[in-house]
């Protein structure tokens, strides 16, 4: 016998529509009570909510994703930033008991101004960063990035944006180019001249993690294409074919593309029965 349900059918449509999404398997208590949270966090880490500052992220944000996250606290400091980072969303727990939260630090100089060293625009980070907010609790690393810059207006990022899929590969790539740096600089003042062939045999290490990286990216955009074909041909719409891809696991964004719509939409009709997140999935889309 199904559990009786803890919100309705109407409250879960206007919870999607605030970018407030049941994660993959998320049981609705748990969804409950990390709505309830998630809601009243500014009030809980006695933050500021900064809604004028979300309000065109969010109203673009709801043309790509149909989500519109204005209930996350934005706060300026350049505290834990790098001088070259714009800002970034934090997504945590308390401790294990509590539910997933999330909040939006931008470097002081947002606070005031637009634009920061003259590549980062503000409404841009936010959009970017509100798309990690509405997956908080997904965990699928895949199309996560190519997700947040989709929403980017440069060409450039929107892109190769997605190039570094996890923190770790860039940290990766950075200390293999400064070993290269000290290593040549370790060379040019010894005059070690046998270990320039060596020397220049190791350049093709960072040469080789780019080139595999942009394999990947483009294996990545065009099983996400096809993915993005399959439901604009089922739905006839390409915003709410961007809707449900952004609702979507990896593992479901790889298997839509090759999926008829007819194996679509009964797999959601399948999913809506056994899973919370399909639940609203099936009843706002489909």
């Amino acid at each position: 016998m199904s559990k009786p349900a803890i919100l309705t059918d109407a409250r879960l449509l206007e919870l999607n529509s605030r970018g407030l999404i049941p994660g993959p398997m998320e049981e609705e208590a748990a969804f409950a009570q990390r709505v309830e949270y998630c809601l009243d966090l500014s009030h809980h880490l006695q933050v500021p909510l900064n809604p004028e500052v979300l309000a065109h992220p969010a109203r673009d944000l709801s043309y790509y994703y149909d989500v519109s996250i204005d209930w996350v606290p934005v706060i300026f400091s350049n505290a834990r930033l790098t001088p070259w980072h714009g800002g970034c969303a934090w997504i945590f727990q308390e401790n294990e008991a509590s539910p997933t939260g999330a909040l939006i630090q931008l470097r002081q100089r947002f606070h005031q101004h637009k634009r920061y060293l003259k590549i980062y625009d503000r409404d841009e980070l936010l959009r970017h960063e509100l798309v990690h907010v509405g997956r908080m609790v997904f965990e699928e690393p895949r199309f996560e990035e190519m997700l947040a810059y989709g929403t980017s207006s440069h060409w450039f990022r929107h892109w190769f944006g997605p190039l570094v899929q996890a923190p770790w590969e860039s940290i990766l790539f950075v200390l293999t180019l400064a070993f290269l740096c000290v290593f040549d600089l370790f060379l040019f003042s010894t005059g070690q001249s046998h270990w320039f062939e060596i020397a220049l045999n190791l350049k093709l290490i960072p040469v080789g993690m780019v080139a595999l990286a942009l394999v990947r990216l483009a294996r990545k955009k065009w099983q996400y294409r096809r993915c993005l074909a399959r439901l604009e041909s089922l739905f006839e719409s390409a915003a709410t074919a961007r809707a449900v891809a952004y609702r979507l696991t990896d593992d479901e964004v790889r298997a839509f593309g090759g999926f008829t719509e007819e194996e679509i939409r009964r797999y959601a009709s399948l999913r809506s029965r056994e899973e919370l997140r399909w639940r609203v999935i099936n009843e706002a889309y489909f």
